[in-house]
């Protein structure tokens, strides 16, 4: 049975959506729903709190196996036909990317970039699953990952002042368990706070709206506190895009936060010249990395211009008598293993989502995923390295915006539908 009205042109959507299947849910696939839900709530917990990051693999392999026994169901078809340029955007970036471990300097290799590959595009379908099945999932992930990261940062904080928790030479603050290196703290703190702003905006009673905004005070202070520039600038521009394309904001409030950031931003600036500070601002963010991008260019002949050097090859730069793991940018570093070819695909997965998200900012989960991804595309121009990895920093500033970007709120849609006015069910 199904919907005989001609609305529905899609043979695949009609089966869909039907009365009969939204309330099919099997015991075996409501397990499946349980464990992926616990295994979702754990990354950002453990992410933020665990002694090491390695703790955060053990949750998104289980969030994959989840994932891989509920692709028959009703929920896994919806989500992907309702994403289906996305997922395909996202499937060609990352069989390129393990493509090119072959011509790489150890293809060998492949099989362990493909697991990577596997459990990305297994958790970008996770969270649109969960939202499939619990509506309330979204905001609830949102609440505790900004939790999380607001109890790392006061735990942080106390460790530097008792220790001191903090680096030798500039005295940046080392954040707990796995987010040790300053700049992966403050990336990973201002990928929170984002999220954190955009919560606080969408709050709507004013207890929950105050209790958010001090979670956000919190973490605004861990990201002063690892002195990462980079997350700095990320922050202006992904507050920016909150102020611009927050569809709660009216067009007049939008001015006025507008112009009070911009006043905001210029007496911080010249705050920082009256005190003889501006050098804050370049010296460490830029350290070196345009010697390392132009070592990176100079590499980028014949066919490794076009194709890359391969996923499993060594991007190290030595310049001086320092040694550079990686190319410092994350444009640059998938301009390296991927070529042409595969900077362009990451670049045409990044707009579309863009474009995506802004087209259809009235959904609830869009806002978050904008200003998320233009935090992530801008902090990382002058950093992070692979982007076919296990769970790190990058996966918080790349693949879950495009994660959050494909919820379409599923559940409701079928609801709205098979609630239509009369709807003529055969």
């Amino acid at each position: 049975s199904g919907f005989s009205s001609t609305e529905y042109y899609d043979p695949l959507s009609r089966l869909l959506l039907t009365r009969e299947t939204i309330i099919t849910f099997t015991p075996f696939y409501n397990v499946a729903f349980v464990i992926l839900l616990s295994s979702a709530y754990l990354i950002p917990i453990v992410f933020f709190l665990a002694a090491r990051n390695s703790a955060s693999f053990f949750p998104t392999y289980t969030m994959a196996l989840a994932t891989m026994v509920l692709l028959p169901s009703i929920e896994s078809r919806l989500c992907l036909s309702l994403n289906k340029t996305g997922f395909t955007l996202v499937s060609a970036f990352l069989l390129f990317m393990c493509a090119s471990v072959f011509w790489s300097e150890d293809p060998s290799l492949v099989g362990k970039y493909l697991g990577y590959a596997i459990l990305i595009f297994l958790f970008v379908q996770s969270l649109t699953l969960l939202n499939s099945k619990f509506p309330w999932f979204f905001k609830s992930f949102i609440t505790l990952f900004c939790l999380a990261a607001a109890v790392s940062v006061a735990y942080s904080i106390l460790l530097y002042h008792q220790i001191p928790y903090q680096t030798e030479i500039d005295v940046r603050m080392y954040s707990l368990g796995g987010l040790h290196n300053p700049m992966i703290g403050g990336l990973s703190y201002g990928a929170a706070l984002i999220l954190g702003i955009a919560h606080c905006i969408n709050q709507t009673e004013k207890t929950k709206k105050l209790l958010m905004a001090l979670v956000c005070l919190v973490i605004f202070v861990g990201v002063v506190y690892t002195g990462t520039r980079s997350a700095w600038v990320g922050v202006i521009f992904a507050a920016l895009t909150l102020i611009l394309f927050h569809s709660k904001l009216l067009h007049t409030k939008k001015k006025i936060y507008l112009a009070l950031f911009i006043l905001a931003f210029i007496v911080a600036l010249l705050t920082l010249f009256q005190l003889g500070l501006t050098d804050a601002l370049t010296k460490r963010s830029l350290s070196f990395r345009p010697e390392i991008w132009s070592e990176v260019m100079a590499n980028m002949n014949g066919s490794a211009l076009f194709f890359g050097h391969g996923l499993a090859s060594n991007a190290a730069v030595e310049h001086l008598q320092y040694v550079f793991d990686h190319p410092h940018s994350i444009y640059l570093s998938t301009l390296f293993y991927g070529g042409i070819i595969g900077l362009s695909l990451f670049l045409t997965l990044s707009f579309w989502v863009l474009k995506n998200l802004i087209q259809n900012i009235q959904n609830p989960s869009s806002i978050y995923a904008l200003a998320l991804l233009v935090f992530g595309l801008v902090s990382l121009l002058v950093d992070g390295n692979r982007l076919v990895r296990k769970i790190d920093f990058v996966w918080l500033l790349i693949w879950l915006p495009i994660a959050l970007s494909f919820i379409r709120s599923p559940a409701s849609a079928i609801d709205t539908v098979a609630h239509q006015k009369d709807p003529p069910i055969d």
